[in-house]
């Protein structure tokens, strides 16, 4: 019903993981989740920007803990 709450948060039904290098400035990395009843405006949004190739595997490294974690896959190892 519009405008009332959510009672419950809604499946992960997107996952967009986006890295670009811009000479001169480093990588930039945006990471985007999306849930059942979201609009992309107001999804989890994070950017990362003026990264060295270093700081990226390790900004990486963390997402996507972050996304196995959004998931449900906190002990098993990674699916594929």
């Amino acid at each position: 019903m519009e405008g009332q709450e959510q009672l419950f948060i809604g499946a992960v039904e997107a996952c967009i993981l986006s890295a670009q290098f811009h000479l001169g400035e480093g990588w930039t990395l945006r990471l985007q989740i999306r849930r059942q009843f979201e609009d992309w405006a107001d999804c989890r949004t994070e950017v990362y920007d003026h990264l060295t190739t270093d700081e990226l595997v390790d900004v990486l490294d963390v997402s996507l803990g972050t996304v196995k974690a959004t998931l449900g896959y906190l002990e098993e190892p990674w699916p594929g």
